[in-house]
C-alpha cells in the first residue's frame, strides 16, 4: 500500500466541468474543484467565502421585475439606478436616495419587458439610454434628487420614427455612436466630431456619418464597444471599425472589417483592459475579444469551455468588479448569480456559482459601481425571495469582505447590522475607571461593551453596567483600574442590548446571527424583531446560506500506473487556512477553542494548519469543506497523506 503527499496549491481554475473529470491531463485539474458554491478563488489562488449581502431597500412593485443600472458620475460619486416598470429610482453610499419621506424616482418610458433590452452610454453627468422601440433619451444629473430624462434631439435628427430608433450605443473618437435599428439593422450613426447634439452627414472629417455594414447575410447589431477600435457585435459575427491607416474615423475613410465569427448575444459586454468580454448568441458562452498583434487582428478564446455546465440555461446580464478581486458578476436565466474570477495577466479564469440564502431565492440583476473606500468596487443586485409567503424583491448590495476585527465580519444575506459606537476618547486609572466621550448618548445602568482600546487592554472586549454619567463621561460600575496599564488612544464604546429591531423585510425567516463577533443560535423575526439570548453591542442578522467547496478526485500515479479507479484514502489532511472560523472538513465540525481562550469572548480567527485524520477509503478521495455558519473561511492549500491499495 504506497503511501503518497500531493497537494493542491491553488483553485484559480474554480469548478470545472463534469466532462472533465477524467482530464487528469489537464493543468487546469490540479487547480479545480468539482463543486464551488458560495466560495469565491481569488487571484492569489486561494478561495474565501462568499461575503453577504446588506439589505437596502424594496422595490417600488414586488410584482414586477426591475434592473439595476450603474450611473458613474466621478470616482467619488457614482450611482446605482433602479430601472422598473415605467420609473427610475436612485441608490447611492449603500442607501436609497430620498424626497421627504418617500423615495425620489423620477418617470421613464420604459416597460418592465423593455427593461432588460435598454442599452446605454455615459458621458460625464449625462447618460444615454436606447431601445428599439422608443426614441434615444437622455438621463440627466444636477444634484443627489435631481435628475431628468429628455428626448434625444440633434441637429438633423435621423431618428425620427419607430423604425430609426437604434438599439446599441457607445462613444469613440470624440463621437455618439448608435447602431441597429429595427428598419436598418446592420447600419451606425455616429455624430460630429466633438459634437453629440449634431448628427448632420458630410464629407468633412468633423461631419456626422452613417454606414451600412455590408456582408452576406443580415447582422443584426447587438451591442457597440468603445476601446482600442470600435467593436460591433452582431448575430452573426463581430467586427471592428477603424479609419485604415489614417487615424480617426472620418465619412472618407471608415473601414469595417469582420474579426471572428461567433454571433452574439443582446447583452452589452463588459471591458477588461483591452479585452471585451462578450455573450455568444446562444447565451451560454462567455469569449474574450482581443487584439492579437502577430495576426494584427482580433481573437475570441472561449472562458467557459472548462465550466461548460454552469451556464446552462443562458447568462442574461454581466458586470465587472475589479476591486478587491477580479471578478465578472453574471445572472443566469434560473436566478444563479455566477462569478468568474479573471485576470487574463495571471492566466487565471476560475467559476463560481452563489446561491443566496432564503427560501426560493434568486438574483435577477447585477451591476457594480466604485467606491471611493477601500473596499473595492460595490456589487449590487436585486434579489426576489419569498418571504413569509409572499414573494418580495429586494435591493441588496455584496459586502466588500474587507474587514479588520472580527465582529466586522459579515456573512449573511439580506441583512442588517445594529452598530451604534461611539469614540471614547479617555480612560482613567481609578476605581471606578471613568470613560469619557465627545458624545454618547448613554444612561445609567446601561450596559456598554468596550473595544479597540491601545494601552488599557484590561479593559477590551468586555461588557459592563454604567453609572456616573454626565454629558461627556461614564463610571464602569465596580471596575478598579487603579493598577491598569496607561491608556495610550482609540477605543469604541456601544451600548449591549438584547432586542435588535427594524427587521420586518424578514418577517417569519428563521435568522442567522453574528453577535460580537461570536456565533449566535438561529432566531425567528416576529413583528419585525429578535430577542438574542445574551446582550451584545454589535450585531449582524440576516439569512444564513451554506459555502460548500469538493475537490475533484484525487489524481494520483503509483509504480503500477495511475490510482484512478483504485481505493485510496487521506490517512490525514492537512488543510491550510487564513483568518478563518467555523467550517467542517469531510462532515467533521472544526473545535477551535482552546484552553487559552477567554471564556466570555469568541474563539479568535485561526491563520495556520489544521489537521485531520483517517478519512476512510473510496475509489475518489475527495475533500469537502463547508462552512454553514456567519463567519468567515480563506481556504490556501490542501496536503496531506494518501494510502493507494496498488492491488
Amino acid at each position: 500500500m504506497p503511501r503518497q503527499s500531493p497537494v493542491q496549491t491553488n483553485f484559480t481554475a474554480g469548478e470545472l466541468s463534469p466532462r472533465l473529470l477524467g482530464r487528469v491531463d489537464q493543468a487546469k485539474y490540479a487547480n479545480g474543484c468539482q463543486v464551488m458554491e458560495n466560495f469565491i478563488p481569488m487571484v492569489h489562488g486561494g478561495v474565501i467565502t462568499r461575503p453577504g449581502t446588506h439589505f437596502v431597500a424594496g422595490v417600488k412593485d414586488h410584482t414586477r421585475k426591475v434592473r439595476l443600472i450603474p450611473f458613474e458620475f466621478s470616482t467619488t460619486q457614482a450611482y446605482v439606478l433602479e430601472f422598473g416598470h415605467l420609473y427610475i429610482r436612485f441608490y447611492m453610499n449603500g442607501g436609497q436616495i430620498m424626497s421627504g419621506n418617500n423615495p425620489y424616482e423620477v418617470v421613464s418610458p420604459w416597460s418592465e419587458s423593455e427593461l432588460f433590452d435598454l442599452q446605454f452610454a455615459q458621458s460625464a453627468d449625462v447618460m444615454w439610454v436606447v431601445h428599439r422601440s422608443h426614441k434615444p433619451r437622455k438621463i440627466s444629473r444636477a444634484a443627489h434628487d435631481s435628475w431628468s430624462i429628455a428626448n434625444y434631439a440633434p441637429t438633423m435628427d435621423p431618428f425620427t420614427d419607430g423604425a430609426e430608433y437604434p438599439g446599441a450605443v457607445t462613444f469613440f473618437q470624440q463621437r455618439i455612436w448608435f447602431g441597429g435599428t429595427l428598419g436598418h439593422p446592420q447600419k451606425l450613426w455616429a455624430s460630429k466630431s466633438g459634437d453629440y447634439f449634431d448628427m448632420t452627414t458630410g464629407t468633412s472629417d468633423s461631419h456626422a456619418l452613417e454606414y451600412e455594414i455590408a456582408s452576406g447575410k443580415v447582422n443584426a447589431i447587438q451591442w457597440l464597444s468603445s476601446g482600442r477600435d470600435l467593436l460591433i457585435g452582431t448575430a452573426g459575427a463581430e467586427f471592428r471599425a477603424s479609419g485604415g491607416n489614417k487615424g480617426a474615423i472620418t465619412p472618407s475613410n471608415v473601414e469595417i472589417r469582420p474579426q471572428t465569427s461567433h454571433g452574439c448575444a443582446r447583452v452589452m459586454p463588459v471591458q477588461r483592459g483591452e479585452s471585451t468580454l462578450f455573450l455568444q448568441r446562444a447565451g451560454r458562452k462567455i469569449r474574450q475579444l482581443s487584439y492579437a498583434l502577430e495576426t494584427d487582428g482580433y481573437q475570441a478564446p472561449d472562458l467557459s469551455l472548462y465550466a461548460e455546465h454552469i451556464t446552462e440555461g443562458g447568462v442574461v446580464q454581466l458586470d465587472f468588479q475589479q476591486e478587491p478581486d477580479s471578478v465578472v458578476w453574471m445572472v443566469r436565466a434560473d436566478g444563479t448569480l455566477l462569478g468568474m474570477t479573471y485576470e487574463k495577466g495571471q492566466e487565471v479564469v476560475g467559476w463560481h456559482r452563489h446561491i443566496l440564502g432564503g427560501q426560493e431565492s434568486a438574483v435577477e440583476s447585477v451591476t457594480v459601481i466604485p467606491s471611493n473606500g477601500v473596499g473595492g468596487d460595490e456589487v449590487w443586485l436585486v434579489a426576489r425571495r419569498t418571504i413569509n409567503g409572499a414573494t418580495k424583491r429586494y435591493v441588496e448590495q455584496l459586502d466588500s469582505g474587507w474587514w479588520l476585527h472580527q465582529d466586522d465580519c459579515y456573512y449573511v444575506d439580506s441583512g442588517l447590522s445594529l452598530d451604534a459606537s461611539e469614540a471614547i476618547t479617555g480612560l482613567t486609572k481609578a476605581s471606578p475607571v471613568v470613560a469619557t466621550c465627545n458624545y454618547h448618548g448613554f444612561s445609567n445602568g446601561d450596559s456598554i461593551r468596550i473595544t479597540r482600546v491601545e494601552g488599557m487592554t484590561e479593559v477590551n472586549d468586555r461588557t459592563y453596567v454604567i453609572g456616573g454619567v454626565t454629558t461627556h463621561t461614564f463610571q464602569l460600575t465596580g471596575v478598579d483600574g487603579t493598577e491598569f496599564g496607561t491608556y495610550l488612544r482609540g477605543g469604541l464604546a456601544a451600548k449591549a442590548v438584547l432586542t435588535v429591531s427594524g427587521l420586518s423585510h424578514l418577517e417569519g425567516q428563521t435568522v442567522s446571527i453574528l453577535a460580537d463577533g461570536a456565533e449566535h443560535p438561529p432566531k425567528v423575526v416576529t413583528s419585525g424583531q429578535i430577542t438574542l439570548d445574551w446582550r451584545a453591542a454589535k450585531v449582524h442578522v440576516g439569512l444564513g446560506y451554506v459555502s460548500r467547496l469538493l475537490t475533484l478526485p484525487l489524481a494520483l500515479m503509483t509504480q503500477t500506473g495511475t490510482a484512478l479507479g483504485k481505493m485510496k484514502g487521506w490517512g490525514e489532511l492537512t488543510v491550510k487556512l487564513y483568518r478563518s472560523l467555523g467550517g467542517k472538513i469531510q462532515g467533521e465540525e472544526l473545535d477551535w477553542r482552546s484552553p487559552g481562550d477567554a471564556m466570555d469572548a469568541p474563539p479568535p480567527l485561526f491563520t495556520g494548519d489544521r489537521k485531520v485524520n483517517a478519512l476512510g477509503y473510496d475509489t475518489e478521495a475527495k475533500v469537502e469543506i463547508i462552512q454553514d455558519k456567519p463567519l468567515p473561511l480563506t481556504v490556501l492549500a490542501l496536503t496531506g497523506l494518501v494510502d493507494v491499495h496498488d492491488g
